[in-house]
């Protein structure tokens, strides 16, 4: 009977190691991976009343695990919150090591509201969103947010 305890002792020791092993490089690996957004790229095609809206992500995997399912959302609303225009992007993964650069384009449909937005004081609000499966058990969301105003002379 000792010896099954001692066993037992020692086995269950030897999984604690592991697993706390594993949480810290998981923390550590975590802390490596660099998510960078550029600067909202405007263009405004005014005889066809559209909005362009065009910015990259920069996902930058040092860490020791892969990310998986990378899904980038980005969603573009008017100064009252409706919804005006929604795109999104997805990577099945990103080797550990490497670097992705994804490009979001958004086009919008101004021909309703045109007068209201070109010129005005009423800003347009980009929210996007990143999820990561990392190391393939955990779920990881990040978000942000811009305002972007648009003044004719500007654009």
């Amino acid at each position: 009977m000792r010896v099954s305890v001692k066993a037992l002792s020692i086995a269950s020791t030897i999984i604690w190691f592991f697993f706390i092993a594993f949480s810290v490089s998981l923390a550590y690996s975590a802390s490596a991976i660099k998510i960078e957004i550029s600067e909202t790229k405007i263009r405004l095609d005014s005889e066809k009343l559209k909005l362009f809206l065009d910015f990259q992500v920069l996902i930058d995997n040092n860490g020791f695990y892969d990310l998986n399912n990378v899904e980038i959302k980005a969603t573009l609303y008017d100064w009252h919150g409706s919804f005006l225009v929604e795109n999104k992007t997805f990577v099945r993964i990103i080797p550990y090591g490497s670097k992705v650069l994804l490009t979001l384009e958004l086009m919008v449909d101004l021909s309703d509201i045109f007068e209201l937005v070109v010129g005005s004081n009423n800003p347009l609000l980009l929210k996007y969103e990143a999820r990561i499966n990392y190391a393939s058990i955990l779920p990881v969301k990040v978000y942000g947010s811009v305002e972007i105003m648009l003044q004719s002379g500007e654009i």
